[in-house]
């Protein structure tokens, strides 16, 4: 009987979707714990199976969790805003020295800018998909 109640359990647990409304989905994913705690013990030979599916729905949980903390960390967006602010520094620059003729250190700063722009583009690459 704990068993098949504990089944049913898992089906609504299955059809958590974290995507949308990460709250939620803790909160309904926190109900069915508990309630599954109250529910008790199910037969040996059926435990790994059930416990398995269950863990299945909480990880699926928890990467949701950490991938919206990482989107919102504020040391990576703080990074990129950093990088973001090397390729203008850098761009301003090469401006400058190109504008008084100075052909070398223009190159070389848009190169440095290129360089800068990179590893921009890979901090808000970060961001944009954890």
């Amino acid at each position: 009987e704990n068993a098949k109640r504990k089944e049913e359990l898992l089906a609504e647990a299955e059809k958590i979707n974290p995507q949308g409304d990460l709250e939620a989905a803790r909160a309904q994913l926190h109900r069915i714990q508990e309630r599954w705690e109250e529910i008790g013990k199910v037969p040996r030979e059926r435990i790994r199976e059930l416990e398995g599916r269950l863990r299945a729905v909480e990880e699926k949980v928890r990467t949701a969790a950490d991938a919206q903390w990482r989107r919102t960390d504020p040391e990576a967006e703080a990074r990129a805003a950093q990088f973001r602010e090397r390729v203008e520094q850098f761009e301003a620059q090469a401006a400058k020295a190109r504008a008084a003729g100075d052909k070398r250190r223009a190159e070389q700063a848009e190169a440095q800018a290129a360089q800068w722009r990179e590893w921009l583009a890979a901090a808000e690459q970060a961001v944009a998909t954890r």
